[in-house]
């Protein structure tokens, strides 16, 4: 035998062996350290998408002042002459005269939100959009929350007084740096739907009002004109919602979600005039979804112009404002547009479409992108504040789970 030879071999056997035992221990390693690594991603996500929490705390109100300063300590008015444009200048501290604000996202329950939450002597919410906080003259609605106040002050004291808010859909929008200066204890109430669901409601809301809109596959990126603020961006929720301050807005991978372009001037116009300074400000966040009941009335049947909103809502939204008394569970079905006669209201019928047409599927697609990437943002960071609150955290995600689907692929579909 040539030792030689055969020594060669078993070095080479022993060589090759150590190489397939390194590899086997490194691939046990990496499996490992791969299963570890999915594991931490599996529980961060779960924790972040399971989102069910206890029901909402009973929060502090606001205390105003009462009896109430006088409406000239609080604005120098210039011309109140009835029929003429109310001019004042804001000289006096207001904050505690809005209690709460419905501010968004347009169709998606806000009036309906708005009658609920009328129900004095708890809460006086005006009806109609009270939108000054936007148009820049919130002197305005000073004027008119000092009259309200002030006619329920007789019976009032400290933080028994009645609850005062708004509504306006737009305000999210455009009013959040007025909002920040004057009522910074505000509570904001925001109610959200799904994208393609919201994109047909609020697209045939406006042709019935206003006539014919664009084609609505010209309407998958921003505004163009005609459209009556009616295009795919709008249901960037998290970009909305973003500006509400209770996000750090600091990761690049935030970042990346709220805003779809990287155009670095979109950013910076985002914090130099978008971004409300937090101040604790409460956000109870709601699904257009939760605010029906399926119960029964007591005969059995559904009263048309009014419906139960579900018991946990109730109790958590009336935490939520800080009531002591739980607001009563019956809400008005308002459904806001205008009727026309009988031909024009054909006419205005013919315009709308049914998004789940297969003409549509390039739009649903933009949308439900749209809403795959807010229900991302919502999770992971929005919803981590704790000054944000939702109704039933459970119900709450499994309908925002549906944002990443359309609804027309679904069975059984009814938009």
């Amino acid at each position: 035998m040539n030792i030689s030879k055969t020594g060669h071999k078993l070095t080479l056997s022993k060589a090759i062996a150590g190489a397939i035992f390194c590899i086997a221990i490194l691939q046990i390693y990496i499996y490992e350290n791969d299963y570890s690594s999915r594991n931490k991603i599996a529980a961060r996500s779960s924790s972040v998408s399971c989102i069910e929490r206890s029901p909402v705390p009973l929060l502090p109100r606001i205390n105003r002042r009462l009896p109430l300063p006088p409406l000239e300590s609080l604005l120098n008015i210039t011309n109140n002459i009835p029929g003429k444009q109310f001019q004042a200048t804001i000289i006096g501290n207001v904050s505690d005269l809005l209690d709460f604000a419905v501010i968004g996202v347009a169709k998606c329950g806000t009036s309906t939100m708005m009658g609920y939450l009328n129900q004095p002597p708890l809460s006086y919410v005006f009806q109609g959009e009270r939108c000054a906080m936007g148009n820049r003259r919130p002197e305005n609605l000073i004027q008119a929350l000092h009259r309200v106040a002030m006619e329920y002050s007789n019976k009032e004291v400290g933080p028994s007084s009645t609850l005062l808010g708004i509504k306006c859909p737009s305000a999210i929008g455009e009013a959040m740096d007025n909002f920040s200066i004057l009522f910074p204890r505000t509570k904001f109430i925001v109610g959200l739907r799904h994208p393609v669901h919201w994109f047909q409601s609020f697209y045939n809301y406006r042709t019935n009002n206003e006539g014919a809109l664009p084609h609505p596959l010209s309407l998958t990126d921003g505004y163009i004109n005609g459209s009556k603020g009616v295009f795919a961006n709008r249901v960037r929720y998290h970009f909305l919602l973003a500006r509400l301050g209770k996000t750090p807005l600091t990761e690049e991978k935030e970042l990346s979600l709220v805003f779809n372009s990287s155009i670095p001037l979109e950013r910076q116009l985002f914090f130099q005039n978008d971004l409300i300074e937090n101040k604790g400000q409460k956000v109870f966040l709601y699904h257009v979804e939760q605010l029906s009941d399926d119960s029964k009335t007591k005969d059995g049947k559904k009263t048309p112009s009014h419906s139960n909103l579900p018991i946990s809502l109730v109790q958590d939204l009336s935490n939520f404002l800080g009531l002591d008394e739980t607001l009563h569970p019956v809400a008005e079905n308002i459904i806001p547009g205008k009727v026309w006669s009988t031909d024009t209201q054909a006419f205005r019928d013919s315009l709308k479409i049914n998004i789940c047409d297969a003409i549509y599927k390039p739009l649903r697609k933009v949308l439900v992108d749209h809403g795959r990437t807010s229900a991302q943002w919502i999770r992971e960071y929005f919803l981590q504040s704790p000054d944000v609150f939702v109704p039933s955290g459970k119900m709450f995600d499994i309908l925002m789970d549906q944002w990443t689907q359309d609804p027309c692929d679904m069975k059984e579909t009814t938009i």
